[in-house]
């Protein structure tokens, strides 16, 4: 699965609201951030065959401010498997990972 990583222009860090998630570098705006992902060699390859993404988002109904008090950013998956967007499946790529 793709991972996010640091970049020159981020200047602040979401935090997950799920807790599933690590933190996450952003560069951010009032509205919106911007994070920057890496893909593994076997996800550039299947990128390459598909042509598609998928992301996975966490929702939440209400979303309150972050315990000290900054912003929450809700948990994003990158990933060129879709098994892993649809079947939620990089849980269990996580644990055999560890």
């Amino acid at each position: 699965m793709a991972r996010s990583v640091d970049f020159p222009e981020a200047d602040g860090t979401a935090s997950s609201v799920s807790g599933s998630a690590g933190d996450l570098r952003t560069k951010q705006y009032p509205n919106s951030s911007v994070s920057c992902w890496e893909l593994d060699d076997e996800e550039l390859q299947l990128i390459n065959q598909t042509r598609r993404i998928w992301v996975r988002t966490d929702t939440f109904d209400e979303l309150k401010k972050a315990p000290d008090g900054g912003r929450w950013q809700p948990t994003m998956r990158v990933t060129a498997r879709k098994e892993h967007a649809i079947n939620d499946q990089w849980r269990e790529d996580k644990k055999d990972a560890e």
